[in-house]
């Protein structure tokens, strides 16, 4: 159960840890990066498997897209050198 959906409840909100986070976003390690701006890991992950620079969230929204709403330059241009569009 999310954290919105606890509070329509009227359950009290838990703590969440960073793999509930992950699970509760249905997120994936190459869209939390460039969403954190981790260039670095960005780059590692692009190095292993580069179909991951157009990669859909649960969202239907790309790395470059959280990177670019995150305001992470170093991201965006990281994804644009790996064919992000």
């Amino acid at each position: 159960m999310t954290s919105h959906e606890q509070q329509q409840h009227g359950d009290e909100p838990h703590q969440v840890g960073v793999d509930e986070l992950h699970e509760e976003l249905d997120t994936t390690p190459v869209h939390a990066a460039a969403r954190a701006g981790r260039v670095e890991d960005l780059r590692e992950i692009l190095l292993v498997d580069a179909t991951q620079a157009v990669a859909l969230d649960k969202y239907g929204l790309t790395p470059l897209h959280w990177a670019c709403d995150r305001g992470e330059a170093a991201a965006t241009r990281l994804l644009l050198q790996h064919g992000a569009d």
